[in-house]
């Protein structure tokens, strides 16, 4: 994608802004393709999620602990997708959210209890279109592989196990990716509330990271981790700052 950006654009750098999990990909892709690094203007990471360990979602600390289980299920079943997203879910999440349904609250709390409650940034009219989005569908095994960074505490490579671990990298425990390869110019936006990308991991992160802009909380205690993208006053809290960091890299 970036390289079609630069090609379409005729330019030879670009600024990349991503949430979660395209936080996630930007580092194992600066750390693991470090020639990528000069091809960024500035990376503005928001609610970064490499560091898990100290994470606050029910949802992830109940799962997290049965991986492997998990994981010998989905094999045995044939299941290589996790929450697709398909015509029933988004037709159901229509019907049930809507709002004029009763278990309109009940849909804004599972998303709550994804990324932490902040109902007065939640504009409950768009959750249909919103559930239609998120959760998105995802491997199996990159849903195992957040959970892996969770248990261990570490932002590292996919553990195949003890045999194809030692096959894949040469050790019977994967490698962690290394941060310190990561050159492209980073701003850190986070948030207290935010259930999955807790403050301490994304200082964790901000440690590994040579050539970070620094790190940025939102000033509302109440921004959650869904707020970033979704928030009624995002563009107040967070888009213009981001902005403007922008305009001073071009």
């Amino acid at each position: 994608m970036i390289d079609y950006t630069l090609a379409y654009t005729g330019h030879t750098s670009l600024h990349y802004a991503g949430h979660s999990q395209g936080t996630t990909s930007f580092f194992v892709m600066a750390s693991t393709r470090p020639d990528y690094n000069k091809k960024i203007r500035s990376m503005h990471a928001l609610a970064p999620v490499a560091f898990m360990s100290n994470l606050r979602s029910p949802f992830v600390r109940a799962f997290a602990p049965f991986v492997n289980q998990l994981e010998w299920i989905m094999s045995m079943l044939g299941v290589n997708e996790f929450l697709p997203s398909n015509e029933m879910m988004i037709l159901g999440g229509q019907r049930l959210c809507e709002d004029e349904s009763p278990f309109q609250e009940v849909c804004a709390n599972v998303l709550f209890l994804i990324g932490g409650f902040n109902s007065p940034q939640l504009n409950r009219t768009m959750i249909p279109a919103l559930l239609e989005n998120a959760p998105a569908g995802a491997s199996v095994n990159q849903l195992v592989h957040y959970a892996q960074g969770y248990n261990s505490g570490r932002f590292r490579q996919y553990d195949f196990g003890l045999t194809l671990n030692l096959i894949r990298y040469g050790s019977v425990r994967p490698p962690d990716y290394p941060l310190h390869r990561v050159t492209a110019p980073v701003a850190l936006h986070f948030s207290d509330n935010d259930w999955l990308a807790a403050v301490s991991d994304v200082r964790e992160l901000h440690s590994h990271l040579s050539n970070s802009i620094g790190l940025f909380r939102v000033s509302d205690p109440r921004w959650n981790h869904l707020d970033f993208v979704w928030g009624i006053d995002a563009n107040t809290f967070l888009y213009e700052r981001v902005i403007s960091f922008m305009d001073r890299f071009n």
